[in-house]
């Protein structure tokens, strides 16, 4: 029967067998600070493919079903938290299910341009959520440097690869940040890479794009923590960000306080996509012409 840590090794293709993870050692037992996400057992969601209904427009400007990124984010960012929230986990399962993750997240970033996510009509939120992006990879980072697996011929083959798409997702939408002491984010995370001897690459441009761009060691020693589980702070980011956005818990939803369907036009009746809608119409009526459903 395979453990837990095994299963959590194997998803990540790059993974190299013949390589051992480093040996915990006692402090890396303590208590993670983060709370959990809710009272519930086992929060955590896996990622998995679900069909998805894709409404095209033909002539004309992109659709409303744009929103349903947020969706998305919302739960790569219920799983990292459920995950972190695991007290029992030593630090080398717990760095390697992050990253797990963390690489997963980075991939889906370039299925497509920013274009939908500033289609929100919420730009507050937005940059909340630019700015909890920079607190998850720092956070997955942390959790990997104090499991002795953030260095240069890491067990983990795609540390480098995985930061180039991060870091070149960054560069569109870092100037997003609302915390001006906090937006030092960038340069700590090409800190980590270059005091770990890891070579950010794999990205066309990478190097001029945001390696050298973020390469400051004053910018980057703007910010500091103390070492610790949760360095970064992401428990309580995403208490705030939770009690910001989230949906209150009623008889009426019961489902998980960030996430679920509240933005997926889909699953909303007609009458709610009319009031969204210029012309009061809904915009995803079979009959209206300039609308295909695949």
């Amino acid at each position: 029967m395979r453990t837990r840590k095994r299963a959590l090794i194997e998803a990540n293709a790059d993974y190299s067998r013949g390589a051992k993870l480093a040996k915990t050692s006692n402090r890396d037992q303590e208590s993670a600070s983060v709370p959990p996400d809710s009272g519930e057992q086992n929060t955590e969601a896996p990622v998995t493919e679900a069909p998805v209904i894709e409404a095209r427009v033909t002539d004309g400007p992109a659709s409303e079903v744009s929103t349903i990124q947020l969706k998305y984010l919302t739960i790569y960012s219920t799983s990292i938290n459920s995950l972190m929230a695991k007290r029992q986990y030593p630090a080398d399962e717990l760095a390697i299910g992050l990253w797990v993750r963390l690489s997963a997240f980075a991939h889906w970033t370039h299925s497509e341009g920013l274009q939908p996510w500033s289609m929100m009509d919420d730009g507050e939120r937005w940059q909340d959520t630019v700015a909890l992006i920079g607190i998850v990879i720092l956070a997955t980072v942390n959790a990997l440097n104090r499991a002795n697996l953030l260095m240069e011929h890491s067990p983990i083959n795609d540390l480098g690869l995985v930061l180039a798409i991060l870091g070149d997702f960054i560069c569109d939408c870092v100037d997003l940040s609302l915390n001006t002491r906090e937006d030092c984010w960038p340069y700590k995370i090409v800190s980590y890479a270059k005091a770990s001897g890891i070579e950010i690459k794999g990205v066309y441009g990478i190097e001029d794009n945001f390696v050298q761009r973020f390469d400051n060691a004053d910018e980057a020693n703007r910010w500091k923590r103390k070492e610790c589980v949760d360095r970064w702070g992401w428990g309580t980011k995403w208490t705030i960000f939770g009690k910001k956005y989230a949906m209150p818990r009623s008889i009426f939803n019961r489902g998980p306080r960030i996430g679920g369907n509240a933005f997926d036009i889909i699953s909303w009746p007609a009458d709610e996509r009319r009031k969204y809608q210029f012309e009061d119409k809904d915009p995803l009526d079979p009959q209206n012409p300039e609308v295909r459903f695949e």
